[in-house]
């Protein structure tokens, strides 16, 4: 008998908040990810410094 429970599957579609790590800012950063993969990068508009604001750098995060 286990206590575990099943694995839940991933959802289809999620999008996870982080920072940008393509300079020395960090800039907040959302990132959509589909099936695992992430496939969008947006400005996280919940952070006070740059307020969802992103560079060509790191708005080509994801290529």
């Amino acid at each position: 008998m286990s206590n575990s429970s099943p694995p839940r599957p991933e959802p289809a579609e999620r999008w996870i908040k982080s920072h940008c790590q393509q300079c020395f800012n960090a800039c907040g950063i959302t990132v959509q990810v589909k099936d695992g993969k992430p496939v969008k990068i947006m400005g996280d508009v919940d952070d006070p410094t740059t307020l969802g604001h992103l560079c060509a750098r790191g708005l080509s995060g994801v290529a």
